[in-house]
């Protein structure tokens, strides 16, 4: 069976929304984690950091890539 992931880590927020600490390096070893223990392939994997981890990036990330986990 195969696992597909989409990790998301944002630390910094637009408005008024409090930033966090932290979230990059939780993500980060996540997606590490998936991959050592897990032997989840870096195809399968998609990693969403910051400015990267738009809102039409993580909608898409759901349609494209877990689309695949079928």
């Amino acid at each position: 069976m195969a696992v597909y992931a989409l990790v998301v880590g944002i630390n910094q927020y637009l408005g008024n929304v409090p930033n966090l600490g932290g979230c990059h390096y939780d993500a980060s070893r996540m997606a590490n984690v998936l991959q050592q223990r897990f032997q989840v392939k870096s195809e399968q994997l998609k990693l969403l950091l910051s400015e990267a981890a738009t809102k039409v990036a993580i909608i898409a990330g759901f349609q494209q890539h877990l689309a695949k986990a079928k």
